[in-house]
């Protein structure tokens, strides 16, 4: 057990975190191993099986762990640790498992509108040669420029300017594949609205852990009318990658053009050189280590801040309200600030509680006067000095109980007003 101190500095606790990431990329990386057998042993072997290990290790070790790594991030308001123990801790084993998978179906329902594209271009290339493929991305490059020239002469018109000159390319190949890699950043950007809906799940799911709380309705609490303030914690954590993806673009840009230059040959099985070269993997992969692995803990304590941060609307329930209008009820009462409401400003908590004056009650002989208050008002109740005597009644009806006998029907009562004025009358009487 590592002894635990109540708060880190800002340098330890990030440095604490980046130590985290590095041992949990290894994690990984052991879960992955599993997949050489698929290129170590031939075909047919039954060795080649230990490849399912990866999604089982995958599965059951690192979405665990995942939530576990929450855990140990959510902060207590004005503490700052980072526990190794918490991050690498198995309790709640199931329900941080259950957790996960629920998360990656949550996530992977955004890969949906990539199956039917998908389908239409392997059924539309699949009886296709190699070179009309790249025809056809030719042509849909040149109708791209076509189009992207009539825009842009449109808008230069209409601020006086010259507009372009007509191109007189006829091979658009290059453009084709910048239509191909927008469609794609698309669908890659519909998929990481995705990821970014989904990203605080976890950070939530401990803060309701920690407290006790229901998940769900935790998760729907703390998303619900914050999906900007969820966009821009995700800008900036594009903002934070942006340095890596730089790298990678600047690395790869003439990898690409000289394969769009040589895509023709490419198709026609010649032998091209690829520019890749020992450098640009060396430069990827210290950007890796140097900027991506160095910034994903601010990334993360980013995205952590935002699901546990204490919200205005502080009431929770363990009970859910099942009655008309609940959900109206519980958006209004989100309103009210309850951490800094003062009750002493309250225009009703300052009105003093209107005191009435107890009156004497007239003497009844065999009767004894208890005060109760009846519909907001102080009155007596007579009630037979003598047990067994009559139920309680009122001065006439007990009088009229007392001279014929009967049985008096009701409780009666008599109003503290009716008693004062009797005794002031009896008062002036004197």
């Amino acid at each position: 057990m590592e002894l635990q101190s109540k708060r880190h500095n800002p340098l330890t606790f990030y440095l604490r975190i980046l130590m985290y990431m590095f041992i949990a990329l290894m994690i990984r990386v052991f879960c992955l191993l599993p997949l050489a057998a698929l290129f170590i042993f031939e075909a047919g072997d039954p060795l080649r099986w230990l490849a399912l290990l990866c999604p089982v290790l995958l599965i059951f070790l690192v979405m665990p762990l995942r939530y576990s790594f929450a855990e140990a991030l959510v902060q207590e308001r004005g503490s700052r640790y980072f526990s190794f123990d918490k991050a690498f801790s198995l309790s709640s084993y199931f329900s941080k498992l259950g957790e996960g998978i629920l998360h990656f179906f949550s996530v992977l329902k955004w890969l949906l509108p990539v199956v039917p594209l998908a389908l239409y271009v392997k059924k539309y290339f699949s009886e296709m040669w190699a070179t009309e493929v790249l025809s056809t991305i030719s042509n849909l490059g040149l109708k791209a420029k076509e189009i992207w020239d009539s825009v842009a002469n449109f808008f230069l018109k209409l601020f006086g300017k010259e507009p372009l000159a007509a191109s007189s390319a006829s091979f658009g190949l290059m453009e084709g594949i910048y239509v191909i890699l927008g469609v794609v950043a698309l669908l890659a950007l519909i998929f990481l609205i995705g990821v970014m809906r989904n990203s605080s799940t976890r950070y939530i799911w401990a803060v309701a852990h920690r407290d006790g709380l229901p998940v769900r309705k935790e998760v729907r609490r703390r998303i619900r009318g914050r999906r900007i303030e969820q966009l821009l914690v995700a800008l900036m954590n594009l903002i934070l990658l942006a340095p890596f993806f730089y790298i990678i673009y600047k690395c790869f840009k003439p990898v690409i053009t000289e394969v769009s230059n040589s895509a023709l040959s490419i198709a026609l099985g010649q032998d091209v050189n690829i520019p890749l070269g020992l450098k640009n993997i060396l430069i990827l992969v210290g950007s890796f280590f140097g900027v991506y692995m160095t910034l994903l803990p601010a990334r993360r304590i980013l995205t952590a801040a935002f699901a546990s941060r204490q919200l205005r609307h502080t009431v929770r329930q363990n009970d859910e309200l099942d009655f008309p209008g609940a959900e109206e009820l519980e958006e209004d009462v989100s309103d009210i600030d309850l951490e800094n409401l003062d009750l002493a400003d309250q225009p009703m908590m300052q009105q003093p509680m209107m005191q009435q004056p107890m009156m004497a009650p007239i003497p009844i002989e065999g009767m004894t006067a208890v005060p109760q208050m009846v519909d907001g008002q102080m009155q007596y109740v007579y009630m037979p000095a003598d047990a067994n005597a009559l139920p309680p009644a009122t001065v006439p009806q007990w009088a009229q109980a007392e001279n014929d006998g009967t049985a008096i029907p009701e409780t009666p009562v008599i109003p503290a007003s009716f008693l004062a004025n009797e005794s002031a009358g009896s008062d002036l009487d004197a």
